[in-house]
C-alpha cells in the first residue's frame, strides 16, 4: 500500500522537530519495513509512505494524531504491487532559504533533479506526490 498526503508544520516548528521527525521516522520505518519520502518546505511537508496495508494504517492513524502538523490533506491511498523507495527507509530533504547559503542553484537544481527522476516511475501515487511538491513550491517559493 502507498499513502501520499501534505500538510503544514506548526508555525513554531524548530529545525531540530524536523529532524527529530526523521530520526524517529528512520527507526521506526526499519523496523516496520515501511519505505517512502519526506519533503519539507517553508513549513509544508509532502510525503509519500509505502509497506504493507496494516502497518501503513497503523503509522497514517498516528500522522493524523501528530500535534506537530495540521490540514493534513490525504491525496492518495491505494494497493500497489511494489516499492519506488524499497532502499530507502525514509529519503527526506529540506528545501529552505538557508540551503542557498550553503548551496549554489546548481547543487539545488541537481539534488531536485535527482529526487524527481522517481517520479518517472509508472505509479499514480508518485505522480501525485511530485505534483504536489511543485505545488507547494511555486505557493512556496524560495528566494535565491
Amino acid at each position: 500500500m502507498e499513502i501520499v498526503y501534505i500538510s503544514t508544520a506548526r508555525p513554531d516548528i524548530s529545525v531540530k522537530e524536523v529532524a527529530d521527525i526523521l530520526k524517529t521516522a528512520r527507526k521506526f520505518n526499519l523496523e516496520k519495513q515501511i519505505t517512502g519520502c519526506l519533503l519539507y518546505h517553508n513549513k509544508q511537508f509532502a510525503q509519500i509512505i509505502e509497506g504493507e496495508e496494516s502497518t501503513i494504517n497503523e503509522l497514517f492513524s498516528a500522522i493524523l494524531k501528530d500535534k506537530r502538523h495540521f490540514d493534513l490533506k490525504l491525496l492518495v491511498k491505494r494497493e500497489t504491487e511494489g516499492r519506488v523507495f524499497s532502499n530507502w527507509s525514509m529519503a527526506f530533504y529540506a528545501f529552505s532559504d538557508s540551503d542557498f547559503s550553503r548551496l549554489d542553484k546548481k547543487n539545488f537544481e541537481d539534488k531536485m533533479s535527482m529526487f524527481s527522476d522517481l517520479a518517472f516511475k509508472p505509479t499514480k501515487a508518485l505522480q501525485v506526490f511530485w505534483s504536489s511538491v511543485k505545488l507547494l513550491m511555486e505557493e512556496y517559493p524560495i528566494n535565491y
